[in-house]
């Protein structure tokens, strides 16, 4: 009895050492499991000190450069009231007193040729806007002859249609020859306004007593040329439209006389026939 008594317990205890083996085993996974997860968690905090010490750099150089933004926009303030005070200082302070007869020789005649440039630089820009107003009061006579082409009182659809499309066709026209003369008038505006520019030629006062302040004006030789330039082929522009919107005015003129001619021949034979309804 003793004996099976005996037996019983070293089973119980053989069952409850296999049970403690297998709960140690699961706790040693754990423990490596916990041992992984805190290796990951020191690389991540390792990872964030590396990011916080780059952005901590960065934060610092940023902060350098919006340091040097500040010195350079104070800077630049300084600068701006500089050059305000030396743009409202007056313009005679900086003027330089010389008589005309004290002007070298070579100086004149550069003087001379420039105020001859000046002026025929006028001269060419009175002559296009004449051009101008000439082309206006053709533009002027051009809507009024498209207003007063009334349709013929009896007409097949076709010949209508035809009718139709030359009028339209002459107003397409006259649009695109008045946008091209607006264009004109915007190139001539801007070429006066530069030629008033800074570059205005000085007027030498030949009685002026030694002493009495001349006015400076700097003028550039090349500039001049280039807008001469620019104003002949301008006015060469002019002319060739004018002439192009006196040829299209004539072209269509005879195909609109020669529609209506027709139209009238048809008129006579219908009525001829009478069948005009």
């Amino acid at each position: 009895m003793a004996l099976f008594t005996g037996g019983k317990k070293v089973e119980k205890l053989t069952q409850d050492n296999e049970r403690l083996t297998k709960e140690v085993a699961k706790l040693k996974q754990l423990h490596d499991k916990m041992n992984r997860e805190n290796g990951d968690l020191r690389m991540e905090k390792s990872n964030l000190l590396i990011d916080i010490d780059t952005l901590r750099s960065q934060l610092n150089t940023f902060m350098e450069k919006y340091v040097d933004v500040e010195e350079l926009e104070k800077r630049a303030e300084e600068l701006r009231g500089q050059i305000s005070g030396f743009e409202s200082a007056p313009a005679a302070s900086e003027q330089i007193s010389i008589a005309y007869e004290d002007i070298p020789a070579h100086l004149r005649s550069e003087i001379e040729e420039l105020e001859e440039r000046k002026t025929a630089l006028e001269r060419d820009i009175k002559t296009k806007e004449a051009y101008l107003e000439k082309l206006k009061a053709q533009f002027d006579l051009l809507e009024q002859a498209a207003l007063n082409q009334a349709p013929p009182s009896f007409a097949s659809d076709s010949d209508t249609s035809q009718l139709t499309a030359e009028q339209e066709s002459l107003q397409e026209i006259i649009l695109e020859l008045r946008r091209q003369k607006s264009e004109l008038e915007e190139e001539i505006s801007a070429l006066r306004a530069e030629r008033s520019a800074p570059a205005e030629m000085p007027h030498f006062d030949p009685f002026a007593s030694f002493g009495q302040p001349a006015t400076p004006a700097p003028v550039d030789d090349e500039e001049m040329n280039r807008l001469r330039a620019q104003l002949t082929e301008k006015e060469e522009e002019l002319y060739s439209l004018q002439q192009r919107l006196n040829e299209e005015l004539a072209d269509k003129n005879l195909e609109i006389s020669s529609l209506r001619s027709q139209l009238d021949d048809k008129d006579r034979r219908i009525s001829a026939l009478g069948l005009d309804g």
